[in-house]
Parts: C-alpha cells; structure tokens; sequence
C-alpha cells in the first residue's frame, strides 16, 4: 500500500504571531506586530484585513513624507497657491486604515446587546 506523504500544515502556537507579508514597508511591519504582540489574530479573513490595513498604513506615511517634502500649499503655473492634493490621498489612506482595524473589533470591552444605551448619570 502507498502512503503519500501528510501535507504540511502551519499552525500558529499561541504567542507566536505570523510574519508581515512582503508586500508591507516599514511602517506597516510595524504596525502589524504591534497589534499581533497584543491580539490573537489567526484566522485568515481577518488577516487579510490586518494586511490591508497596514498596507494603507504605509501609503499615508508614504504620503506625509511627500507633503513635508512637497509643503502643504503648491504654487501653480499661474502664480496662485493651492492645497497639496496629497493631503486628502493620506486622510483617506488613515480613514481606510482605521475603519479596516475597527472591523478587527480589537477591543476588550464586551459587546452591546440591541436596545438603547444605559444612561451614564443613573437615571
């Protein structure tokens, strides 16, 4: 009888995070061990979101260094000033960033059932 060989399978051990992916820069490496040294995040969907998350991460900081680079107002061809559009690209690259973690739920605070809010002076 032939036994083809078991497949290998990569298992996380509590503690040990998986490595960033290539595709991130500094800023987002950074990033992604930070939030895995705190949180157990091992299924594949929500890594992927953490990638992507990071992944904008580093677009915004990419971003910021062209502005400081670039100065927040530009001067055009016909002597007036304008807003450095790389301002908009990065607030949208931190909102993408923020919005992609807060569908991680990392927090350590229970979920709130349906229903109204309880009121925080007691009546």
């Amino acid at each position: 009888m032939n036994r083809s060989p078991s497949a290998a399978i990569a298992i996380y051990q509590p503690g040990t995070a998986p490595e960033p992916p290539a595709t991130l820069g500094e800023h987002g490496r950074k990033l992604w061990g930070d939030i895995l040294a705190d949180w157990d995040i091992s299924n594949v969907s929500d890594l992927a979101i953490l990638e992507q998350a990071c992944q904008a991460h580093d677009r915004a900081e990419r971003l910021r260094l062209l502005i400081a680079e670039q100065g927040e107002m530009l001067v055009t061809a016909a002597g007036s000033s304008k807003p450095n559009g790389c301002i908009a690209l990065e607030l949208q690259a931190r909102a993408l960033c923020a919005r992609l973690i807060g569908k991680l739920h990392l927090t350590d605070e229970p979920k709130r059932g349906p229903g109204r809010p309880p009121n925080p002076r007691g009546w």
